[in-house]
């Protein structure tokens, strides 16, 4: 057999076994739904404006531990320079000193 009449074998049995499993029966949506239903679970998923304001203006400030964070990266990265800086043996880059 060629290939395009496999090819076409294997499309025709997967549609078929598509059509007829009730796999896909029971995942397709139904067209039953009212709109009614829609407006209400909007109300239910958004916020009154007020509280959406009072929650941005007690987010809107990174916390301290954020701040502190970079300061101790900030205090490593020098450290870091700094043993670079007292320790070079001669190799370029710097970063290769225990090859």
């Amino acid at each position: 057999m060629s290939w395009t009449r496999v090819f076409v074998l294997t499309l025709l049995t997967t549609l078929l076994i598509l059509t007829f499993c009730s796999v896909v029966r029971s995942a397709a949506v139904r067209g039953n739904t009212k709109a009614a239903n829609s407006k209400g679970s909007a109300r239910k998923v958004f916020t009154p404006e007020s509280d959406a304001s009072n929650f941005l203006k007690r987010r809107s400030r990174r916390s301290t531990r954020y701040y502190e964070f970079l300061e101790q990266n900030e205090r490593s990265r020098e450290t870091n320079e700094q043993y670079r800086e007292y320790h070079y043996d001669g190799l370029q880059p710097r970063y290769y000193w225990f090859h």
